[in-house]
């Protein structure tokens, strides 16, 4: 009977784990790939252009020129070299964000897949082929492993770690919007507002209804 029972349990509760791990990883996957596409693009606010030496060399040649063709050259000091590139605030911002955004979302699929991993070696130490005794014992062994180590916190960290992620991401996505068109920015920025809202509502409608079917990682 306590076999019985504790086997059903197991099952449900590492088949949750992998459920819930399974569509992290898929979300993941979604949101790493369009993340690193804007990312290809933000990065070069951080970077020199190689227009901006070419710029800076043929101005050097102009005022060259220009001197050399006046019948008192005026003899200003030019720079040999361009000046030293310095990046954008808003450029350094947005990177930061979406960088650690990124680096989030995976370490979230890592912890995933170890979820994963855990669960799989958690079933087949305690559904061995042993006598009935024997995997009582085993079970209750790996069991008390499960709670003092508390396993069900981590699992439900992960979510919480890609809800983060989004966060960092969607603050990024504003200023990176704000420096590009001011149309897509106001679109985009009512949208995260009304998003916003609706999420915190979400978080915090469990505390005044204790029955509400809504809730977040964060409630």
């Amino acid at each position: 009977m306590y076999l019985d029972r504790a086997d059903e349990d197991d099952r449900r509760i590492t088949e949750r784990w992998k459920g819930e791990c399974d569509a992290i990883l898929i979300f993941t996957g979604l949101f790493s790939a369009a993340l690193a596409a804007l990312l290809a693009v933000s990065i070069q606010g951080l970077q020199p252009g190689p227009q901006d030496a070419s710029a800076f060399y043929l101005r050097n040649i102009y005022h060259l020129f220009a001197n050399s063709t006046t019948s008192q050259p005026v003899i200003l000091p030019i720079p040999s070299d361009p000046p030293k590139f310095s990046a954008p605030k808003s450029a350094v911002l947005v990177n930061s964000l979406w960088f650690l955004s990124l680096v989030m979302s995976l370490t979230g699929a890592l912890l995933a897949v170890f979820i994963q991993q855990w669960a799989q070696s958690y079933l087949e130490a305690t559904h061995g082929r042993h006598s009935p005794h024997d995997r009582a014992r085993i079970r209750v062994f790996h069991a008390e492993g499960l709670e003092d180590l508390d396993l069900n916190r981590v699992t439900r960290a992960v979510p919480i770690l890609i809800h983060i992620s989004l966060f960092l991401f969607f603050s990024g996505l504003p200023i990176f919007l704000f420096n590009v068109n001011r149309t897509v920015f106001n679109v985009v920025i009512t949208w995260l507002a009304l998003c916003v809202t609706g999420y915190a509502c979400i978080t915090l409608m469990p505390i005044f209804r204790k029955n509400s079917p809504y809730y977040s990682p964060l409630s």
